[in-house]
């Protein structure tokens, strides 16, 4: 019990009640015990083995000491036995990137000064406020302004001026306007890249953006002006101007870059060389900036790597796999049986598969066979190697011929008549480069790609798929990867790679134009074609359909480089629905396949750039459109409507620009570290508290408190939390497996040191930072459970860790490896919590079993989302010789962790290293190698954030002695290791830094109406509303679920999404009724982890009954009629609506010689009348217009008809008139 005194009792009442009910909830929500092993499923044996998985080393990696203690025996039941091939490679090991630059500055966000500049534009633009922007977020560079309408089409016949006078129009438009696009010297930076002018008479120029006369890589902008040399937009993916001091001078040469690049590759040869070198700015994610080498590199005809090293010090920046290929896995052997011919060469008694008139027909024949010549069609034989080529040949030109090879000559003809005959282009760079495809790569090869030069074909592995060369889409879709590399360049890789391969399959489908699959003449397996653009979701790999399914992967190898090959599917489907699936799929009006090709052309050769985004080819289209059919065209409209059905919305609509995640506000408070320190007992330890000042200048033993603990502690990490007053509380495990709390104020009053519970089974133990929420593991050898208190709720959860499975959802048979979750931390918000856990994988040869050195055993890291109950995990293809353990979140964001990486891959070594992982930006930083011994050791470093995120605690072993250092951290989450300080005098053994401050969160959603009201629409007609959502909170709000409950009248285009902190996102809502008359109502149900989880929004909307007026005829010619002579003619008006008509006024404006009888009147439904109009010239030789004019209280309320009549001359003609009668 707690007896408080005077100056502790403010401190004392809370505290304790918080242990009593901790007590409490423990004691009544224990472990289960081993009884329950099996009502789990913690372990399921996948019999069979899986396709395409790659096997373990037969040899079992070399047995090392743990240093951390394991639970006593693994006993189960039954062991995992399975296959071999059921490991991938892990994804990647961790290694180190370059840094983020310390003085990035506060992302997004619009400058003073580009304020002023956007309003000095805005005024003066004729169109004023139609000019529009869009802002990068990242570096706040507008990525589009569209200054007003393109007159180009409407003057395509005037050609007159000349690019020279355009240009100089470009120039100025980005001198005017430098403060805008956050460039110092414009026309300095921006140095031209192409120029040209089209068809419409609209010019165009695309600038390479530098530095001191050295490229930024992928930087460019556009420049587009009309027909009267007016800018009308300006699009562009670049970089405020660099800084002075960014490096422009290299320090090693090319060739060292290339041995550097080389040593990457483990390539020897010498006579390896790079196709391509040049001295860029390599701006990585973060909006660092360094001076590199760009390399393009291709070892074997089947690889290209483009390579960028720092040409400082010769290190790796960044590389990508430009090998752009279709991943496929194929089957099938023999071709189609057709009749084809084509063109051969004939020389020295020999007919070789090769057509010297395509793509370059320029008269005389020239040998092409020493394939030295332009312009000509090469297929070739790879002769399943993937080194030499061979020409196919013949002895004879009728016969002997490789099937395959008549198939690739025929498909590639074509693919060259479809470019040549639908836009003009001349091959695929439009300047008759070669077309070359390489056959019979590899024996069973079942892929296809293009390498940056030529195509290459498998003859597929005759299961799943037939030889690749059988498809006319496959062929075209790899040419058009030629075509992109040629035009926009689209960065392969996340979303410009997703575009890029989504460009292969739409116009594969615009070659092969039958059908809207892609690889249908390939595929053996169900559903018997590669990809549909109808619905992605079907083809062999499911893919998502629109944005709210789109899957962000790693920019990495082992991630398809950010979902290259998966994503393409949202942009893909666009096309598909521009041409023909919005009418199909009743979602508007589709516009043909023939529009829609030329409306993706001209995009993707006027408008994109090397790093276009889907928002980026949303605007492009739609500009292309404009161009080629006019503003407010239904094209337009089509290709408008067709982004907005995948998700891809015009700015902040739907789901907010930027869905990274943000930091919350720092915490303000003293800084110690709880840590253990060894008892004189082996295998027991102290808990210690040191307070840090601010600044840290050394280790003061007058702020190290000693033996804080009641019992001995066993060896596992601590947990400290700081309580709503201010009151600080400490948790440990001791030796007896029980959890013990004490109160700082007291440290030394035994009341204040809580023995919580007696179950004698707690194995590791965790606190929330609010103190809400405890999490706690059983000593169990057999449970693999995390276990969750909330002492608000006093609920208790188990969650049972399942690890990482590609199998598709609803397959049981997930492969459990994971025998127990050992060390917990809580992020800042107590939402999520991240985790290591101990493995044990089971191969034929060696099956886990209760023997310790059984089976391949590591230790890997999960996050465990208490939202909703997931699991998920960075590194879920992990290779067993690798550990991954100890992880920690950064104190003030939960995107960016601290772990510990230690590599047994190489027998008889170990190596060890601490690292940062960024979720937002996908990069890994090394911190710190916590072995400062000269040998290897497994040893971990058990990383922790202090209170700024500015430095990272770590154990590190010097001699026999763990030791605690900070290491600085910088603005990338790179560690500095020169700079490390001891902390402590003595031994330190799992530090955990605390902050004592008090962090108040609020995470609370703001709308900008309570309720939508769409007033009266008839039905047919569509009315629509918008909502802001924003978040006013201090720390982002997952929204998980976004539905209208009540009439099917309404629907919305909200996505599940994350709003971050100060972000908005709009929620269009519309309102269609079937049916005539009555109120409709219903409720926006918007669902968060928001402090209050459900935001409503009511609806309502009023069905009018309809009312319409048909007219027998749109207009009256009333013909020629000589002077004094009178013609008429009569219109009829008809209600075709379900209430009367109001008409209240009929009236002729234009020519007086026009006049009518009609008198306004009440029009009941279905009822008719007509009107006789009669015309009267009165002088000779004119002709005469008008307009008739119903005004109505109909749903339009004005009915125009159009009147026309020509006088006669006065010298002949005889006289006459038409009498018409009315009919009431």
């Amino acid at each position: 019990m707690c007896v408080c005194s005077k100056k502790i009792k403010y401190y004392c009442l809370p505290v304790v009640l918080f242990l009593v009910i901790l007590a409490l909830s423990l004691a009544v929500y224990a472990d289960p015990g081993p009884s329950d092993k099996n009502s789990l499923g913690a372990m399921v044996t996948l019999t069979g083995g899986a396709d395409g998985r790659k096997a373990l080393d037969a040899q079992k990696p070399a047995v090392q000491e743990s240093s951390r203690p394991l639970k006593e025996k693994f006993d189960k039941k039954t062991s995992h036995t399975v296959s071999p091939d059921i490991i991938r490679n892990f994804q990647k090991t961790i290694a180190e990137k370059a840094s983020r630059s310390g003085a990035a500055g506060k992302k997004g966000g619009i400058t003073h000064a580009q304020y002023k500049n956007l309003r000095s534009l805005i005024d003066s633009n004729s169109g004023g406020t139609d000019v529009r922007t869009h802002f990068n977020r990242n570096n706040g560079t507008p990525i589009f302004i569209k200054t007003g309408k393109n007159n180009s089409r409407k003057s395509a016949r005037n050609t007159g001026t000349s690019l020279s006078s355009a240009k100089t129009q470009a120039e100025k438009f980005l001198t005017d306007n430098r403060d805008l696009l956050r460039l110092s010297d414009p026309t300095a930076e921006m140095v031209m890249k192409k120029e040209w002018k089209d068809d419409l008479g609209s010019k165009h120029f695309r600038y390479q953006q530098t530095h001191k006369g050295i490229p930024l890589w992928g930087r460019e902008v556009m420049v587009h002006l009309d027909a009267n040399d007016s800018v009308f937009l300006f699009q562009g993916r670049y970089e405020p101007t660099p800084e002075e001091r960014t490096e422009i001078t290299p320090e090693i040469t090319a060739d060292e870059a290339l041995d550097a690049a080389k040593k990457h590759l483990r390539l020897t040869h010498p006579d390896v060389t790079a196709t391509e070198t040049a001295l860029v700015i390599y701006t990585a994610s973060d909006g660092k900036k360094t001076l590199a080498y760009q390399l393009d590199i291709s070892p074997r005809f089947n690889q290209r790597w483009l390579y960028f090293i720092d040409a400082k010090n010769g290190s790796l920046l960044h590389r990508i796999n430009n090998i752009q290929n279709e991943l496929v896995t194929g089957s099938g052997f023999d071709l189609h049986d057709a009749p084809r011919t084509f063109n051969t060469w004939y020389e020295n008694g020999t007919y070789y598969l090769l057509d010297p008139s395509l793509p370059l027909d320029e008269g005389p024949p020239y040998s092409p066979v020493p394939m030295e010549n332009f312009g000509n069609t090469y297929i070739l034989d790879a002769a399943q190697g993937d080194s030499e080529l061979y020409p196919i040949t013949s002895s004879s030109p009728d016969s002997g011929w490789d099937p395959a090879g008549i198939s690739a000559a025929y498909h590639t003809r074509r693919v060259h008549d479809y470019y040549r005959n639908t836009f003009g282009r001349n091959g695929i760079d439009d300047e008759n480069m070669n077309y070359m495809v390489v056959l019979h790569l590899l024996r069973d090869y079942p892929g296809a790609f293009w390498n940056g030069k030529f195509v290459c074909l498998g003859d597929g592995d005759r299961r799943k798929f037939s030889s690749l060369a059988t498809g006319l889409d496959v062929i075209a879709h790899e040419i058009q990867h030629g075509v992109t590399q040629f035009t926009a360049n689209l960065i392969y890789e996340n979303q410009s790679g997703a575009l890029n391969e989504a460009y292969s399959d739409i116009f594969a489908c615009m070659i092969d134009r039958d059908d809207w699959t892609v690889g249908e003449d390939v595929t053996l397996q169900s559903p018997y074609y590669l990809r549909s653009l109808v619905n992605p979701a079907l083809g062999v790999s499911s893919l998502p359909t629109k944005m709210s399914e789109y899957r962000n992967l790693p920019n990495t190898e082992d991630g398809d480089n950010g979902g290259v090959h998966i994503n393409m599917g949202i942009p893909a489907r666009a096309a598909y629905l521009v041409a023909e699936g919005l009418s199909a799929e009743g979602l508007g009006s589709s516009i043909g396949r023939d529009k829609t090709e030329q409306i993706f052309y001209r995009a993707l050769t006027t408008y994109l750039q090397a790093s276009s985004q889907f928002l980026d080819a949303r605007y492009a289209t739609i500009q292309a459109a404009e161009d080629l059919h006019g503003a407010g065209s239904p094209e337009v409209g089509a290709v408008q409507a067709a982004w907005d059905a995948v998700e891809v919305y015009d700015g902040n609509i739907g789901t907010p620009i930027d869905q990274n995640p943000t930091s919350t506000d720092i915490v303000g408070g003293q800084d110690m570290m709880v840590y253990l320190s060894p008892a004189p007992y082996e295998g027991m330890y102290d808990l210690y508290v040191q307070t840090i000042p601010s600044p840290f200048t050394g280790y003061d033993p007058r702020l190290d408190s000693r033996d804080l603990n009641y019992e001995f502690v066993r060896k596992t990490r601590p947990s400290a939390v700081t309580f709503s007053d201010g009151s600080t509380g400490l948790f440990y495990v001791g030796i007896d497996y029980n959890l013990y709390g004490v109160l700082l104020d007291d440290p030394d009053n035994r009341d204040y040191k809580q023995k919580i519970t007696d179950s004698g089974d707690i194995w590791s133990f965790a606190m929330s930072p609010d103190g809400r929420y405890f999490a706690y593991t059983s000593t169990a050898p057999n449970d693999n459970n995390i276990y969750v208190g909330d002492l608000d709720t006093e609920e208790m959860t188990e969650y049972p860790a399942v690890p990482f499975s590609d199998l598709p959802p609803g397959y049981d048979d997930v492969i459990n490896t994971i025998l127990y979750v050992d060390s917990l931390m809580f992020d800042y918000t107590g939402k999520t919590i991240v985790f290591d856990a101990l493995n044990c994988l089971s191969t034929p040869d060696n099956p886990c079993t209760e023997d310790e050195d059984s089976g391949h055993r590591y230790w890997s890291v999960g996050f465990l989302n208490l939202s909703d109950g997931s699991f998920d995990y960075p590194f879920p293809n992990q290779r067993p010789d690798v550990d991954i353990e100890y992880p920690c979140f950064a104190y003030n964001n939960n995107f960016v962790i601290a772990l510990d990486v230690i590599d047994r891959s190489v027998p008889g070594s170990v190596s060890t290293g601490t690292w940062t992982l960024n979720w937002q930006n996908q990069t890994e930083q090394f911190v710190v190698d916590p072995n400062f011994n000269v040998y290897g050791e497994m040893f971990s470093g058990a990383p922790t954030f202090w209170g700024d995120d500015d430095y990272i605690t770590v154990q590190a072993l010097l001699g026999n002695e763990t030791l605690a250092y900070r290491v600085p951290i910088d603005a990338s989450w790179k560690g500095d290791p020169a700079s490390a300080e001891l902390l402590n005098d003595y031994e330190v053994i799992l530090p955990v830094m605390h902050r004592t401050g008090v962090r108040n969160l609020n995470a609370e959603i703001q709308v900008s109406a309570s309720s939508l009201d769409f007033g009266t629409v008839e039905p047919g007609y569509v009315s629509t509303r918008e909502v802001t959502l924003t978040n006013t909170g201090n720390q982002d709000i997952d929204i998980s679920d976004i539905v209208i409950s009540g009439a099917s009248e309404f629907s919305h285009n909200g996505t599940n999404t994350l709003l971050p902190r100060d972000a908005s996102m709009n929620i269009r809502v519309t309102f269609s009724p079937a049916r005539a008359g009555g109120t409709t109502s219903a409720t926006l149900i918007i669902t968060s982890d928001a402090d209050v989880p459900q935001t409503n929004i009511s609806l309502t909307g009023t069905s009018a009954y309809t009312a319409a007026i048909q007219t027998s005829a749109s207009s009256l010619d009333f013909g020629t009629v000589e002077p004094g002579n009178v013609s008429a003619r009569e219109v009829t008006l008809t209600n075709i609506g379900d209430r009367d008509i109001d008409i209240s006024d009929i009236v002729i404006s234009g020519a007086s010689e026009f006049s009518h009888n009609g008198t306004n009147i009440l029009l009941p439904r279905d009822a008719s009348m007509n009107i006789r109009v009669t015309f009267s010239p009165e002088q000779a030789g004119k002709t005469s217009s008008a307009t008739l004019i119903i005004t109505s209280d109909a749903g339009v309320s004005q009915t125009n008809i159009s009147l026309t009549g020509t006088s006669a001359d006065s010298n002949g003609g005889s006289g006459g008139c038409f009498i018409g009668t009315a009919v009431w």
